[in-house]
């Protein structure tokens, strides 16, 4: 982020240039790391063809390792996905500058909150892209992306807040990660950006007034 408007990964030129961003973001570099071990460790595990095993990259125009705010999602959309078939093309990246209605969603609740490129990251709790077919990460694959978040909340020093956005992430919250980092962090929740949540009433002022409450947590 940022890009204006929202939804720029719909160019293909942007696309590229997020890509190379990748070799030159000193904020991103640790975070890469992490991205390698993560897939390897996928790997390792790998059981049939159906396994998930694909991890979309962290948005090297986010704040990277000197994040203060973690914003996490679900698990990776179809528009993160570089395989996707279709017109229109995936950009193998969790960011806020996606062709979809969650990351447009996303994308104007941080602008309007100040939870710019320079203090915020964007993940998901489940970090693979699910199997095909699939919708919603299973209680088991929620219970390994809250593993593999502790192991991201080594590389992320300078992290004051975290932000769970709908159940999964914040089922995550309450039975893997406050318990173990009970003080270190302040816990926000609030809906899924998504579409389904956000037609609702009132859900996307929820969204954006805790957006702002964890902007103002870190002097935003």
């Amino acid at each position: 982020m940022f890009m204006s408007p929202p939804a720029a990964m719909a160019d293909p030129e942007v696309r590229a240039e997020r890509e190379a961003m990748k070799e030159t973001s000193v904020a991103y570099r640790p975070l890469a790391e992490y991205e390698r071990l993560l897939t390897e460790r996928r790997l390792a595990a790998w059981k049939d063809g159906d396994f998930p095993v694909r991890v979309p990259s962290f948005d090297p125009a986010d704040a990277g390792a000197d994040a203060k705010v973690l914003i996490l999602l679900e698990s990776p959309g179809p528009m993160t996905s570089t395989e996707r078939e279709g017109r229109r093309q995936g950009s193998g990246f969790i960011s806020p500058d996606n062709d979809d209605f969650t990351a447009r969603n996303t994308w104007s609740a941080r602008h309007e909150t100040r939870l710019d490129e320079g203090i915020a990251l964007q993940w998901n709790i489940v970090p693979w892209l699910l199997a095909v077919g699939v919708q919603t990460p299973t209680s088991d694959e929620v219970r390994q992306g809250a593993l593999e978040l502790r192991r991201l909340l080594e590389y992320l020093p300078r992290l004051e807040v975290i932000v769970a956005c709908g159940k999964p992430a914040q089922d995550a919250l309450t039975r893997f990660i406050e318990p173990a980092y009970e003080g270190k962090y302040s816990y926000l929740r609030t809906w899924h950006p998504g579409q389904r949540a956000m037609a609702v009433r009132g859900r996307r002022e929820e969204l954006v007034a805790v957006f702002g409450r964890a902007a103002r947590l870190v002097g935003a």
